[in-house]
């Protein structure tokens, strides 16, 4: 009788390990994600890009690995190429939108709940066309990008700076 009752506490320690690890590793997968992504954009607004041009040039390049040239040789209209590729573009928007909220509550339980609520309306924006609280880098409602302040003001105490850089500390544009 002790030692069932010996072998089922040990089963239940294993348990809860197992448990434990595979919350670390969603975790782990969630940060490995979330710095590939900032490493892609700092890439990209290194290069100078914006989210809007890159991904016009990524459209452009499956337009033309796809034979959409234009000219009807791809095989089907023209029209009818561009219409599908802009009906792919949207649903890839939709599930992009879709693995953001699946991510959100792994997000908040890695960084503590308080501290992703204060940062995720910190980084809301509105819409022209009324949709509020947007996170994302364009509207979901109309498809307009946010907008860019003209000028920012740096931590080091430096205001109405126009450029990318601040020319007192030399810290980068947020």
């Amino acid at each position: 009788m002790v030692q069932a009752q010996t072998e089922a506490e040990m089963l239940k320690v294993k348990a809860q390990a197992e448990a434990e690890a595979r919350k670390l590793a969603g975790m782990t997968e969630v940060e490995i994600m979330k710095q590939e992504g900032m490493a892609e954009a700092e890439v990209m607004h290194a290069k100078g890009f914006t989210y809007q041009q890159q991904t016009q040039r990524e459209v452009a390049k499956e337009a033309m690995k796809n034979g959409i040239t234009g000219n009807g040789s791809g095989g089907g209209s023209t029209i009818g190429d561009l219409a599908g590729l802009g009906v792919a573009l949207g649903a890839a928007g939709g599930i992009a939108t879709m693995a953001k909220d699946m991510l959100a509550p792994a997000m908040q339980a890695a960084n503590g709940i308080g501290q992703a609520a204060t940062s995720v309306a910190a980084g809301t924006w509105n819409c022209e066309c009324g949709n509020q609280n947007i996170s994302s880098n364009f509207c979901p409602n109309c498809g307009k990008p946010r907008p860019v302040p003209v000028t920012w003001n740096c931590e080091c105490g430096t205001q109405n700076i126009n450029g990318n850089f601040c020319p007192n500390c030399g810290k980068k544009r947020p």
